[in-house]
């Protein structure tokens, strides 16, 4: 009965390291901004009905203000990112900028969306923290509804250090306009996940699943996960060096992505992990049963 109940704890303890670690990064770094407090402005730039006759940048008659999108975006911050104990972030509601119709108007990559790549447009270059603009360009969303609401990049980076991250909401089809306000702050907030570096999760309850994004209301233990590894409220013991393969950092929300700490890393830790417990169940049992 005891080794039955020793091979149960044992093969929970492992399947639960194997299937902790889930989470994706944007970018083949893992990078992250190098500071614990990130403001999070918003484009003073109203999209509604603008470029109406231009097809390249024809806006939808119908989009929310930038003062309202500032408001759902404090909403977002404070529903997600700043409720997490095992992280040291701080996310900080900004203020409206002025930013002109650069923003509005201007492509993400210089590839299109469709091309699963990304090379970043320098002229959006955010200089630091976070900036949202509604953008209606036709490259970003395409020239037809293609379900693609709102586009991410951290797209100014010191080595591996995120120093700024651009996010574009789609004012150029009504997809997210037509969204409950309850449903526009969960968007906001997957988007947010983009700008702090995270990628798209395989994890199906995650903020960061990357399909049905205006439904989840709440961070899965993927994202937490995810965050956590990224900005950790404290520094860990380093028991071994892991290595994260460091080509481009310039990937963007839709381009693949590389997963979270390296298999080597956690399969030494699960092992010694087991050992460890394999001498207490051994050893202890003589003391406590």
């Amino acid at each position: 009965m005891f080794k039955l109940k020793a091979f149960s704890f044992l093969f929970f303890f492992v399947f639960h390291i194997a299937l902790g670690h889930s989470f994706t990064f944007n970018n083949n770094a893992a990078a992250a901004f190098d500071k614990d407090e990130i403001t999070v402005n918003v484009n003073d730039t109203d999209c509604a009905g603008a470029d109406s006759g231009d097809s390249n940048y024809a806006c939808n008659s119908d989009f929310i203000t930038p003062q309202k999108l500032l408001d759902l975006t404090e909403r977002a911050i404070n529903r997600f990112w700043n409720r997490i104990p095992t992280t040291r972030l701080n996310l900080v509601r900004g203020s409206l900028v002025s930013k002109g119709n650069t923003f509005r108007r201007g492509q993400l990559c210089n590839e299109s969306y469709a091309s699963g790549t990304c090379t970043p447009n320098t002229a959006l270059k955010v200089s630091s923290d976070i900036l949202i603009s509604c953008n209606c360009h036709k490259n970003n969303f395409g020239d037809s509804n293609v379900g693609i609401l709102g586009v991410t990049i951290p797209n100014n980076y010191d080595g591996v250090a995120i120093k700024g991250s651009l996010i574009l909401i789609n004012g150029r089809h009504d997809g997210f306009h037509n969204l409950t306000d309850n449903e526009k702050i969960n968007v906001i907030g997957h988007e947010i996940g983009h700008a702090l570096g995270l990628g798209h999760s395989p994890v199906e309850d995650s903020l960061m699943y990357y399909s049905n994004i205006g439904k989840r209301d709440h961070l899965g233990w993927d994202d937490l996960d995810g965050i956590s590894y990224l900005y950790p409220s404290s520094q860990p013991l380093n028991l071994n060096c892991g290595t994260v393969s460091l080509k481009s950092p310039n990937d963007s929300d839709s381009s693949e992505s590389n997963s979270g700490p390296n298999n080597t890393s956690f399969f030494l830790l699960s092992f010694f992990s087991i050992v460890f417990l394999g001498f207490i169940l051994r050893y202890g049992r003589r003391r406590f049963f």
